[in-house]
């Protein structure tokens, strides 16, 4: 990439190292892995990684190198979480790629039309993950005791789990939409949507 373009931004190069950096399935499933374990993960839990721990201590520290993954050792134990500035920073510029679309969008849609009537979305993509767990196990007629037994954890961490007090995690996924009644696709969507929102307001906190 010719770096001497003016058509070439700044934001372009940078964007364009990101998106490099993890064109590999399995550096996104440890991006992945490490998010869904609220981001803190010691270097013992990789093994539960599907992939071959060589390799994928490999890949975390090709990530930790550019940046990407950070890590901390206290005790002798490493632990490594996701670079949430860059990530949040990254999601920026490639929104912008968009943004004379968006332009358009509006431009096209100032023209008067005639409204059509709005279609609301399914309450659940908005719920808090815990609230929504807590609803489908009311619905099925289950109580936490039930839900405990169902999916092999203990009846406490039911409860923080549906107050947002304790993460699921998501090897746990499946076990739990087939203990609720409910679609593993709109489970899965609402846990990661959860995830990158708690991701997005830390950073927005710091």
């Amino acid at each position: 990439m010719n770096s001497n373009n003016p058509y070439i931004l700044p934001d372009d190069l940078a964007l364009s190292n990101f998106v490099k950096a993890l064109a590999l399935p399995v550096r996104i499933c440890i991006v992945r892995y490490i998010i869904e374990n609220g981001n803190a993960v010691k270097r013992e839990q990789l093994a539960e990684i599907p992939y071959n721990l060589l390799t994928v201590n490999q890949h975390v520290n090709e990530l930790k190198h550019l940046g990407i993954l950070n890590s901390q050792t206290q005790n002798r134990e490493i632990t490594y979480s996701v670079n949430e500035p860059v990530f949040i920073k990254m999601s920026k510029y490639f929104l912008n790629l968009f943004e004379p679309i968006r332009q358009n969008v509006q431009e096209v849609s100032s023209t008067p039309k005639v409204k059509k009537p709005l279609v609301k979305k399914p309450a659940t993509q908005m719920l808090p993950f815990g609230q929504y767990v807590r609803q489908r196990r009311k619905a099925a007629g289950l109580s936490q005791a039930e839900l405990a037994e169902r999916i092999q954890m203990d009846r406490a961490l039911i409860s923080k789990l549906e107050t947002n007090k304790h993460p699921v995690r998501a090897e746990k996924l499946c076990v739990l939409a087939e203990a609720l009644n409910a679609p593993l696709t709109e489970l899965r969507q609402l846990y990661y949507q959860n995830k990158i929102n708690e991701l997005t307001l830390e950073s927005l906190r710091d």
